[in-house]
């Protein structure tokens, strides 16, 4: 599993491969709207780290999900910028 990527999957089911250090100037550019903001890291049943946000922009939903140290990396980024 690449670690190093989130994914953003738009209402009509479009997926789109970025990093953690392309998406955040695109979010502080944009008028996205954070829908869901989990408090904490998650960790799924085989230990991995998952971390995940829902977003809204233009009417159209987005989940950005992210795994491993990429996970602890969107966390931060969403909790500096989502205060």
């Amino acid at each position: 599993m690449n670690q190093s990527i989130a994914s953003g999957i738009d209402s009509e089911r479009r997926t789109q491969i970025i990093s953690i250090e392309d998406l955040y100037p695109q979010l502080r550019n944009k008028q996205y709207y954070f829908t869901v903001v989990p408090g904490d890291i998650m960790h799924m049943h085989n230990g991995i780290k998952y971390y995940y946000v829902e977003i809204q922009c233009d009417g159209k939903n987005f989940l950005i999900n992210a795994y491993g140290n990429m996970a602890e990396r969107l966390f931060k980024a969403v909790h500096s910028t989502h205060q």
